[in-house]
């Protein structure tokens, strides 16, 4: 059973074979802090992003779904079209930096709990993912300084939509640029794209 698990672990990472390419998502990819934004599109992109001064829209296959990922901002002003997007989109992913103090996740925690609250954005999966320069936080800690404790997912576990009346969530920490973390949430987060 561990080599099949094995396998099927590789094949995900590698992005599977194109003839299985059968699922498209739409993702708000959100978050306060730039460079760990930039971060994690630079390890799924094909793009030359250190030369982009600022990606709006990009494409990436992870696994058996192509991600088509809109980012749609960092000011406060660009907030408000946020809400517009919710019913365009399948999934939610939202970048925090962990390696701040912890008076600097007051701007995620107020962001994450209107996006949680907003009925735009009801019953789509959420991928909260830390990065973090030596996992400095553990997940429960931000879990907690993000007011997200007890209400998360769990990573073993596929939520059946329809009968939880509840959209998934999961709080992922990943250490800045370590492509291998960051799959660990798009694995998780590609069992609720439809």
């Amino acid at each position: 059973m561990d080599l099949v698990n094995g396998v099927v672990d590789l094949i995900f990472e590698l992005g599977g074979f194109y003839i299985f390419k059968s699922k498209v998502a739409n993702v708000l990819f959100l978050g306060n802090d730039e460079s760990c934004k930039m971060a994690v599109i630079s390890s799924f992109s094909d793009e030359n992003v250190e030369t982009a001064p600022y990606l709006t829209s990009w494409v990436s296959c992870i696994g058996k779904i192509m991600f088509n990922f809109f980012d749609l901002g960092r000011p406060r002003i660009a907030h408000a079209v946020w809400r517009d997007y919710g019913a365009k989109m399948d999934a939610v992913v939202y970048i925090v930096d962990a390696t701040r103090a912890n008076e600097q996740f007051l701007g995620p925690r107020r962001d994450v709990n209107d996006l949680l609250s907003d009925e735009a954005f009801a019953n789509l999966p959420f991928l909260i993912l830390c990065t973090t320069q030596s996992f400095d936080y553990p997940e429960e800690a931000l879990c907690s300084l993000l007011d997200l404790t007890n209400v998360t997912t769990g990573k073993g576990l596929t939520l059946e939509l329809a009968k939880a009346n509840a959209h998934p969530l999961e709080v992922f920490v990943a250490e800045k640029y370590n492509t291998k973390e960051y799959l660990r949430g798009f694995k998780w987060l590609s069992h609720y794209i439809k």
